[in-house]
């Protein structure tokens, strides 16, 4: 999970301008190729990424809940695999934050699924 906060100050009665984009970057070594689910969440324009190839992308959305959790199929390849997130911050009121929730469901076992920095 990932939050990037900026507050305004002092405090603001309109939109705030958000020309702000967080980039994670995390490896995942597999032991053999296995077909697996990522579950992504966001309510901010998104980009998923496996291996430099975009898997995922979502614009985003602005209304009283919303927050969305996507589900991608997608294979991770023998070795280490590279995903990347990307995610852009649409204008609010008062405050940015922009964030992302990332769980990977596989049926690799736990010696055979490594996530390394």
């Amino acid at each position: 999970m990932s939050r990037h906060y900026v507050w305004a100050v002092p405090f603001a009665a309109g939109n705030i301008p958000s020309n702000q984009c967080i980039c994670a970057e995390t490896h995942v070594w597999a032991a053999r190729k296995s077909e697996i689910v990522i579950r992504l969440g966001s309510d901010d324009p998104i980009r998923l990424y496996l291996n430099n190839e975009l898997i995922f992308s979502d614009d985003g959305r602005i209304e009283s809940d919303p927050f969305k959790l996507f589900k991608i199929s997608t294979s991770l390849t023998l070795g280490k695999n590279t995903l990347r997130v990307t995610a852009a911050n649409l204008a609010n009121t008062n405050w940015q934050w922009a964030g992302f929730s990332m769980v990977i469901d596989s049926d690799l076992s736990d010696d055979e699924l490594l996530y390394m920095n």
